[in-house]
């Protein structure tokens, strides 16, 4: 009785046919009531709602089947299905997990549910309060994205992962993480509304001081909450990491102090700090990595002390108001882009007493920049490093490359610079 009760439900929901754009597969999506699903191996896979409910209360069966993974994966688990907008009808016969929903505040997921796939619940506008079903064990890519008016999350402490924008840009305010907690990627909590981190004193792997996100040594800074309207900080003694994009997109951030231990500063670390004027940067840092200072708009003096010996990829590109530099006598690397775009760049104290190789672009479009004096030591200079900028071909209704007007090079003979500078026909001078 039981299974043609099964049988005669099943006949009355809506069943549609998708083809993976490989044509060696087919899937097939089903609909009842508010949910499209699937099927993985006996239990059910919700793929997408319908409904305009306030509060949603997820069920823990379907057609007498358990609920075991809200997901648009694939279920022979080869991924997720080729451009979803191919398979998904946005008339409204299926939708995508709740994403861009209008009407939905809370919702509560049942804990036979193991598995949430990447921004399922991203999008939401009015999304306020979210339950997560205990077992879950990671909070997945971009899952509450641009939930603007999300304030409480109710987290398992089954939770081990937390992976990159899985909070992205969320109104929750103190955020907690539980004792078994051991990865959180980076950009995680990006332009969140987050003022304070909590963490669990049994967590093996992480720890706060002062609402900061460190590990458990506290040698490693992590996340500073991107709503702390603070314009001053000092990073803690004990630190000796700045992880990728512990900085991220500040908007109050003035005056940064980094203390004596530091030696790394990771990428994008400060990355689009608009209202940073000032850092003090300490004698032990070795390494500034890519993109680390990018688009620190107000940014006017960098003086890296005698430890430094590498500046990564664009770490200080598009600092709009940057007009001093002052390098490293230790310094062995400048990397591609890594002072570019900077107009108001007019002095440069380029010291090194190591070999230096300094790599395309390095000083690419710095129209105020008229000297720089190469040092002995250096090795290599890459295409395009020094004195050049873009400039309009009015004849040719194009853009292009040339030597800045007025720029010299100060070269040895026959050494790498002097070679660069008869290459670019740029005006150069014997030091």
């Amino acid at each position: 009785m039981k299974k043609l009760i099964s049988f005669l439900l099943a006949a009355v929901t809506l069943v549609t046919v998708f083809t993976v754009s490989s044509g060696a597969y087919v899937y097939r999506i089903y609909r009842h009531g508010n949910y499209s699903y699937t099927f993985k191996g006996k239990d059910i896979q919700i793929v997408g709602y319908f409904g305009k409910e306030s509060t949603v209360k997820i069920p823990s069966t379907l057609l007498g089947r358990k609920v075991v993974a809200l997901s648009d994966d694939r279920p022979d688990k080869r991924g997720s299905w080729e451009d979803f907008n191919d398979i998904v009808d946005w008339n409204g016969n299926f939708e995508f997990g709740f994403w861009l929903n209008k009407y939905v505040e809370t919702i509560i997921v049942p804990n036979s549910v193991k598995y949430i796939s990447s921004s399922f619940f991203a999008e939401c506008g009015k999304l306020k309060s979210v339950k997560l079903p205990s077992g879950l064990k990671t909070v997945s890519y971009g899952l509450f994205r641009n939930c603007k008016k999300l304030k409480n999350v109710s987290i398992p402490e089954t939770v081990t992962k937390i992976e990159e924008e899985a909070f992205m840009n969320c109104g929750i305010k103190t955020f907690y993480i539980g004792s078994n907690v051991k990865k959180i990627k980076p950009d995680a909590f990006i332009n969140s509304k987050i003022t304070k981190f909590k963490v669990d004193k049994a967590n093996k792997y992480f720890s706060s001081a002062k609402g900061v996100l460190y590990n458990k040594k506290k040698t490693k800074l992590y996340y500073y909450p991107s709503a702390r309207k603070q314009k001053n900080y000092r990073v803690r003694k004990t630190v000796k990491r700045i992880e990728e994009s512990a900085f991220y997109n500040h908007k109050y951030l003035k005056k940064i102090t980094l203390d004596k231990k530091l030696k790394y500063i990771g990428k994008y670390a400060f990355y689009k700090c608009k209202k940073l004027e000032t850092v003090n940067f300490n004698r032990s840092l070795k390494t500034i990595d890519k993109h680390a200072f990018e688009s620190c708009y107000k940014l006017v003096k960098v003086n890296l002390k005698n430890k430094v010996t590498e500046i990564r990829a664009e770490a200080f590109s598009d600092c709009h108001k940057l007009k001093q530099v002052s390098l490293s006598e230790n310094l062995k690397y400048i990397g591609k882009e890594s002072f570019a775009h900077c107009p108001k760049l007019s002095s440069v104290d380029l010291k090194s007493k190591k070999k230096l190789t300094v790599d395309k672009y390095a000083f690419y479009e710095c129209e105020s920049l008229k000297r720089v004096d190469v040092p002995e030591n250096t090795v290599k200079i890459e295409k395009k490093a020094f004195g050049i900028v873009e400039e309009y071909d009015k004849a040719m209704y194009d853009w292009e490359d040339v030597v800045l007007r007025g720029f010299i090079l100060g070269v040895k003979y026959n050494s790498p610079a002097y070679r660069y500078a008869r290459k670019y026909k740029m005006y150069y001078v014997y030091i």
